[in-house]
């Protein structure tokens, strides 16, 4: 059983889940490997009291740390391949090539969002493409040379908020307004996407 993001399960879920695995461990111990993904320390949120301790623990029994993917640049160009060969037999296209320019895109890009990020890219890309070539414009990724400088804000409006949801809204912006293909690039659901546009505009009014 493989659990993609667990830390962003709700507390009803957690609960569930963790009657399953007790079920599990009575009934069929043995019987079953759970591996899941996390981008948050599950004992960290348990001790804060937003993960249920007993799950994490469960979890956690065996952890393996992969470093992000903007420490690790070689895997970049072999795993976009790999995600391409994906969608065109996901969707029955013709392969596009990725150009110099387009590689080089990925390559300076961070990836906050990591492999999510990167693969909902490329499948953006494909469907922006033309002639089965992938160019560094048809990538909805910002271009780090062309920048603006930060603004000079005052320590109230630099707050965490303010910070998430301006960059929110600019890869919004990025995908054309597109909500679907932004949560997946910054690696969240849609209704978490929409939760914290909300709670930004509550802050706000």
């Amino acid at each position: 059983m493989l659990l993609d993001r667990v830390d962003l399960l709700a507390p009803p879920g957690q609960v569930l889940f963790l009657r399953i695995l007790k079920g599990l461990e009575i009934h069929r111990p043995g019987t079953l490997v759970v591996l899941a993904s996390s981008e948050s320390h599950l004992r960290e949120l348990a001790r804060n009291g937003q993960f249920l301790s007993g799950l994490a623990a469960r979890l956690t029994a065996v952890r393996l740390a992969v470093p992000p993917l903007r420490e690790r640049k070689e895997d970049i160009v072999p795993l976009a391949k790999l995600f391409l060969t994906r969608v065109f037999a996901r969707y029955h296209l013709i392969p596009a090539v990725l150009t110099s320019g387009a590689l080089a895109k990925l390559l300076e890009y961070d990836w906050p969002g990591n492999l999510r990020e990167l693969s909902s890219t490329l499948e953006s890309a494909v469907i922006e493409c033309s002639n089965g070539v992938i160019r560094a414009e048809d990538l909805a990724l910002p271009n780090p040379r062309s920048e603006a400088p930060l603004p000079t804000s005052s320590p109230e409006q630099l707050n965490l908020d303010a910070v998430i949801h301006s960059h929110i809204l600019r890869v919004l912006d990025l995908n054309r307004g597109n909500k679907l293909r932004t949560s997946r690039q910054l690696g969240i659901s849609r209704s978490t996407l929409y939760r914290l546009l909300e709670k930004r505009i509550s802050f706000s009014a």
